[in-house]
């Protein structure tokens, strides 16, 4: 797949840091983080970058302290941040970062117990937070399964129905020193939940009637994956997968609850990747190799193309560095990539 790659200038924000809210606004890519050194988190820094011409702007900062595991999401006009750690401390509030205005807001404290890493879906008009974990990420934790919807427009929280079903956190991912996320992503009338302590089941939530409601899934237990909606399906691959003989990747159609495996990816499993709806297919950016105990190796330095109407995997060239964790956000004309401290946009050759 013929590509241009160009090298962005990075801001004192490092980029990859697991404690960074990223998302694109329509016209400016907004990056909200802690600035850290090896004592740790300082305070809570933010930037704006335009890409025409490219150039970092910093953004006004909150009274609150440096956050950490926390979730995020962005409404079409504000970035709102919620759970995860403050200054080392769970806490159930929140931020509101208003673009037009730079400014910032409390969110009031959610009805539900603080956690840090909470999966977090936008719905359109509410901000769905559920799961995540009930103690500091150095001790642990035990997965949670209530959760709880911000309307930012009436600046109210509801409760929403617990996480059904007796899922387990998996020893195998557990130990390998990944997370077990819940991914989940919003299909115009849906959440759809993969991964994580779901087990081999997958679930869908139904914000008109508060219910969620369980399915067997056929592509088995796993952590460190990506979920992205097209438009049309939505598409998990990668990850540490519990059982192998699962297939890498599969979208599943929301019309018909049924899931189909893509064909296999060229090269070794990868988990921690970042991945978006791109030029027409999905693209995938760095990660680790996930290896049959954990991730483990040099990580990954390339990127990977699916051509959704042929069912292909394309590599995608780029520069030869070793991104780990990495974000991949689509702009509407180019791919911004993001982590392990570099950054760069992404977009098809002319040719």
């Amino acid at each position: 797949m013929p590509t241009v790659w160009t090298d962005l200038p990075n801001p004192a924000l490092e980029p990859g840091s697991p404690n960074q809210a990223i998302v694109w606004t329509g016209d400016r890519l907004l990056v909200w983080g802690s600035e850290s050194t090896k004592g740790g988190l300082i305070s809570p820094v933010g930037f704006f970058l335009t890409l025409s011409p490219v150039s970092w702007h910093r953004i006004s900062a909150p009274s609150s302290g440096a956050r950490a595991h926390f979730a995020y999401t962005w409404t079409g006009a504000e970035l709102l941040i919620w759970g995860g750690t403050e200054d080392d401390q769970l806490t159930p509030t929140g931020l509101r970062y208003n673009v037009e205005s730079d400014r910032w807001s409390e969110i009031p404290p959610a009805p539900i117990v603080p956690r840090w890493d909470p999966t977090v879906v936008w719905t359109g008009s509410e901000m769905l937070v559920f799961a995540g974990f009930d103690a500091s990420p150095m001790r642990g934790g035990r997965p949670l399964r209530d959760g709880a919807a911000f309307n930012p427009e009436s600046g109210r929280w509801r409760r929403i129905e617990d996480i059904p079903g007796g899922g387990h956190e998996s020893s195998r991912l557990s130990d390998a020193g990944n997370t077990p996320l819940i991914a989940a992503v919003w299909t115009g009338d849906v959440v759809l939940a993969v991964g994580g302590f779901l087990a081999d089941d997958y679930l869908v939530y139904d914000p008109v009637t508060n219910s969620w409601e369980e399915f067997a899934s056929p592509i088995g237990q796993r952590a460190g994956h990506t979920l992205t909606w097209t438009g049309a399906e939505a598409v998990v691959v990668g990850g540490l997968i519990e059982d192998r003989q699962k297939p890498d990747g599969a979208s599943w159609n929301p019309q018909t609850l049924k899931w189909r495996a893509l064909a296999t990816w060229p090269g070794f499993p990868r988990a921690g990747h970042g991945a978006a709806y791109a030029f027409g297919g999905l693209l995938v950016w760095g990660g680790f190799p996930a290896r049959a105990n954990g991730c483990d190796g040099q990580p990954v330095s390339n990127g990977l193309f699916y051509n959704l109407v042929e069912d292909e995997w394309l590599s995608v060239p780029g520069p030869a560095l070793s991104w780990g964790d990495t974000s991949v956000i689509w702009t509407g004309e180019s791919v911004v990539v993001w982590g392990a401290g570099r950054s760069g946009l992404l977009t098809l050759a002319t040719d």
